[in-house]
């Protein structure tokens, strides 16, 4: 009886606060239905809302009152996070915060431009707009036009090579 009570007062909110219910909520609130027909019926408005992120279609779920029965209010439907395209997580490989879903593990692009700063450290222009500053001594002979590749190293480093080449450079990600 108490269940069914806050389930017609989850039911009666307005607007506004519904607005916030989430996937949780709307579960909690399917599984108090006691007609099993209706309770199997808002479960699959839900998880079709989830099946179709696209649609801005609110579910609608229905309560059962000891007296009168009694259709809910619209709740809106949570969408599932974007998958992040490849290119996009292409574009923050190197950062200092990776997501934990960008792990790729190296990537390739054609040198831009190639500048030496006063201490003989390369700063390597990517044409996908990627800046990398070399960390430390070594000599690498790159080239405007190279095909270069950046591979994940230890310990969050990062290594570039010359594609066909075994030599490569510690470097970091400035822009």
């Amino acid at each position: 009886m108490h269940l069914k009570t806050c389930a017609v007062l989850i039911l009666m909110m307005p607007a506004a606060f519904a607005s916030s219910v989430d996937l949780k909520t709307q579960l909690q609130s399917c599984q108090q239905i006691s007609d099993e027909e209706q309770r199997l019926s808002c479960f699959d408005q839900i998880v079709s809302q989830l099946d179709n992120p696209v649609q801005q279609q609110a579910v609608a779920t229905t309560t059962v009152n000891p007296v009168v029965t009694t259709t809910a209010t619209k709740t809106p439907v949570i969408q599932p996070p974007q998958a992040t395209p490849k290119q996009e997580i292409a574009a923050e490989f190197g950062l200092k915060k990776p997501r934990p879903d960008a792990e790729i593990e190296e990537i390739s692009s054609v040198v831009k431009t190639v500048a030496q700063d006063l201490r003989k450290k390369l700063l390597i222009t990517l044409e996908n707009g990627q800046q990398w500053r070399q960390l430390d001594q070594e000599y690498l002979n790159i080239q405007a036009g190279d095909r270069c590749v950046v591979k994940r190293g230890a310990i969050g480093s990062f290594l570039l090579g010359i594609e066909g080449t075994k030599k490569k450079i510690r470097v970091r990600r400035v822009e």
